[in-house]
């Protein structure tokens, strides 16, 4: 009896061995199916208050993305307005309220002759700056461009946003031409339009002042068939299918 009761003891806790077992194997199970999840989740497009996902033709170039400007995002804005880089690049050297920034923003939204983005770091989806088409002339085709970015500058973010801001002009807009300037002291800037297409029309002599010093202005415009020509463009291959109109 006592050999039957042992044996029986063991085959118990054998059970209860496996049991314990298929239960951990459960809950591994429940963890990567939730990890799987995030994950998919996190792949998802962002809502239209986020950023936006816009692949490039080349995935492993994809360093930014953008969005609209965002109400909850004003005192990152303010804080970026104030940033004297971003000041003297852009011109606006009047520090900036939290209120004047709110104000600023809600000025800006839904005008036909504007069109704002904030940029996002797509590594983490932090928000670094913002780009513009301004002065939009629905009629004849031209708009002006502007980008600052607040922080995270050098990794070529800023490359990749003038890209997809352009693209939107060009592709989405119909835009045909779009011109910027800039002052001629600022080289990172200058290197980045011309990377990306744009070409020299001509300078303003001492146009800005920046800390007391006066300098020239460089204005520079890229054309959409240009911009298309160079494969530039991500929008244009979601066209509707179907033969275009003559």
């Amino acid at each position: 009896m006592r050999l039957e009761e042992g044996v029986a003891a063991v085959r118990a806790e054998n059970v209860a061995l496996r049991e314990q077992v298929q239960a951990l194997l459960a809950r591994v199970q429940e963890l990567e199916a939730q990890q799987a999840k995030d994950s998919h989740n996190r792949s998802k497009p962002p809502s239209t208050d986020g950023p936006t996902r816009m692949p490039r033709t080349a995935p492993q170039q994809e360093v930014a993305t953008w969005g609209p400007l965002r109400m909850d995002l004003a005192p990152t804005y303010q804080r970026w307005e104030n940033d004297l880089e971003v000041a003297t690049a852009n011109g606006r050297v009047v520090p900036f309220t939290l209120e004047a920034e709110r104000e600023r923003i809600a000025g800006r939204n839904g005008q036909p002759d504007l069109c704002d983005f904030t940029v996002y770091d797509r590594a983490d989806q932090t928000p670094i700056g913002w780009s513009s088409l301004f002065h939009i002339d629905h009629r004849n085709g031209t708009a002006q461009f502007g980008i600052d970015l607040g922080e995270r500058r050098g990794h070529g973010l800023g490359t990749e946003a003038t890209r997809l801001t352009l693209d939107w002009g060009f592709t989405v807009l119909g835009l045909h031409n779009i011109m910027l300037a800039v002052a001629v002291w600022n080289a990172r800037a200058i290197r980045v339009y011309t990377k990306v297409g744009f070409r020299e029309l001509g300078r303003r002599r001492g146009m800005g002042l920046t800390m007391g010093r006066r300098y020239d202005g460089v204005f520079m415009d890229l054309l959409a068939a240009e911009f298309l020509q160079a494969g530039g463009s991500v929008l244009a291959s979601r066209a509707p299918h179907g033969a275009p109109s003559e």
